[in-house]
């Protein structure tokens, strides 16, 4: 299970949630948490680059770590989701690549995706942030401190919804209703996208949850998030 933290793109607290994974630990999981550069430093693509380099890296060093190299997954929340969907949505595809360990695959078998970010162009789409869309908002920053609506072809190629065409692994979405800060309306969008083009996808609505909390890390949901892993395992 490779993990990315949420953090608005910015540097990422990677210990955030180390105890809540620690459960999934406990299950059998091998987890590994991506520590990507930061938008502050270096704008997209380099988040998703740093994460795909990380999986490959993963595989390189599989026998050291434990890994079953066939069953690989991907999990983020907020940020992390996003960077984590669009990571795992190109797995498969030439976009996104360092040419560090370019001889191992990125590929991914499933995405958990926890009140991810789906579209910064949505004007409803970040209900509490001031700065929305400007230069200095995180979606400003991820872009290369950019107003985002003055930038919409840098801006659409952020988005999952752009890769949902072809060969996808399945995803597992959960969103609170009462998100303050990425609009519950987000996984909706992605949510009727997948179901449109007929792909693998799971929508967990969080009635009256807020962004994160107890309610997405308690033991129950992690044994739904186990239970979709467990459909999407490799056993050749």
């Amino acid at each position: 299970m490779v993990y990315v933290q949420g953090s608005a793109w910015h540097k990422q607290n990677v210990y955030q949630h180390v105890g809540q994974l620690n459960y999934l630990c406990k299950q059998g999981f091998v987890v590994a948490i991506v520590q990507y550069r930061e938008s502050d430093l270096v704008p997209f693509p380099a988040q998703i680059e740093d994460t795909k380099t990380a999986i490959r890296f993963l595989r390189k060093h599989h026998e050291e770590y434990f890994i079953d190299e066939q069953n690989v997954f991907l999990f983020g929340d907020s940020s992390g989701g996003h960077v984590a969907l669009v990571s795992g949505l190109t797995s498969k595809l030439p976009l996104f690549n360092s040419n560090l360990y370019s001889e191992y695959s990125n590929e991914v078998r499933a995405i958990i995706d926890f009140y991810g970010v789906v579209d910064i162009t949505m004007e409803d789409g970040f209900p509490t942030t001031e700065n929305h869309q400007q230069p200095d908002s995180p979606e400003g920053y991820l872009i290369g401190r950019k107003n985002v609506l003055e930038y919409l072809d840098i801006a659409r190629q952020t988005s999952p919804m752009t890769y949902l065409d072809g060969d996808i692994p399945p995803i597992l979405i959960a969103h609170g209703t009462k998100d303050r800060l990425v609009a519950f309306k987000q996984s909706v969008k992605l949510y009727k996208a997948l179901k449109d083009k007929n792909k693998e996808v799971i929508f967990y609505r969080m009635k009256g949850a807020d962004h994160g909390g107890p309610m997405f890390f308690c033991e129950e949901m992690l044994d739904e998030v186990i239970k979709f892993i467990k459909k999407s395992v490799a056993h050749d």
